[in-house]
């Protein structure tokens, strides 16, 4: 059965009522989807500009060598004859840098960290949290006395040179020399 045969067993349905109702336009459902992209693009446009002057800005600034809250970097240690190095993510400051340095080349809790200077070779001094110009960097660590003992293991000087390199990746300078001080 069709539509008209339904109709004509109905009655009383005129077919220029028909013609009528066929003739109109059709409401059109409203789209989410292009109204989402149409949002999206209008958000785009808004926010791209944004986004290149906020970076334009950041480059204008000067460079900030100081640890961040969040760091990602190289611990080396000795490995036999050699340096290897292992990625760490820490938190903290110098203290966590060097207890990550320490653990990494099996270093005991007796050795603490006393104090940690970084001193520009160009004349500008830094200590800790200051700017720090590029160029290379002097490294002054006091430590206590018992560090000492694994020193006079470390016969080709392997433990200095990872700190050195630990340092440069924790801080992003380059460290050409350092000196070890020791207290009690």
């Amino acid at each position: 059965m069709t539509v008209d045969d339904l109709l004509d067993a109905i009655g009383e349905i005129d077919e220029a009522d028909m013609e009528i109702e066929e003739s109109k336009p059709k409401r059109r459902k409203i789209m989410w989807t292009g109204i989402g992209s149409l949002a999206a693009c209008f958000l785009l446009f808004l926010f791209l500009p944004w986004g290149f002057l906020r970076q334009n800005m950041l480059n204008d600034k000067e460079v900030n060598y100081a640890p961040k809250d969040y760091t990602s970097f190289s611990v080396y240690y000795a490995d036999g004859d050699s340096l290897s190095q292992f990625m760490y993510e820490i938190h903290g400051g110098y203290e966590e840098m060097f207890f990550a340095w320490k653990n990494q080349n099996g270093i005991g809790n007796e050795v603490e960290l006393k104090n940690f200077v970084l001193e520009s070779t160009t004349g500008n001094n830094s200590d800790q949290g200051e700017n720090k110009p590029n160029g290379g960097y002097f490294l002054r660590v006091t430590v206590s006395s018992a560090f000492s003992e694994y020193l006079k293991k470390d016969s080709k000087g392997l433990l200095t040179e990872a700190l050195k390199k630990t340092v440069a990746s924790y801080v992003g300078v380059p460290v050409c020399d350092m000196e070890w001080i020791f207290t009690e």
